[in-house]
């Protein structure tokens, strides 16, 4: 069961800093999608075209872990803010909503294995 995350902020936040982290939160929320996804189809009984595809947004994942390692590397040494993260995650950004799709059609279409998945994959493709 594939479930929307949503987030709320504090009113009292300043604007500018709402919209900043509004920009942010579809990151996060994509990214927990895919992570379930992840963990759910790397088993065997979701059959092996299931589980190349997970093994294959694991690798993408390892990606966006790095982005996440230098930001907090920056976070560490004070040099981080707001903006600058936003910059730095944009690339991740378009990835993760991809994928998050990709994640969210294949668990849409119940019982989707072998064949199926790959025309999933394959009409996705196309409309990219």
């Amino acid at each position: 069961e594939d479930q929307k995350r949503s987030f709320t902020l504090d009113q009292t936040l300043d604007i500018s800093l709402q919209s900043l982290v509004k920009r942010l939160l579809p990151l996060c929320s994509n990214y927990s999608t895919v992570s379930r996804f992840i963990q759910e189809h790397a088993k065997f009984v979701h059959g092996m075209i299931n589980q190349a595809l997970s093994a294959s947004m694991r690798g993408l994942i390892r990606e966006y872990f790095l982005v996440v390692a230098q930001l907090e590397h920056q976070y560490n040494c004070g040099e981080l803010t707001l903006q600058k993260m936003r910059y730095y995650v944009q690339p991740c950004i378009r990835t993760m909503e991809v994928l998050a799709r990709v994640a969210s059609t294949v668990n849409e279409a119940r019982k989707c294995m072998g064949g199926r998945t790959l025309t999933l994959l394959n009409n996705m493709t196309a409309s990219l």
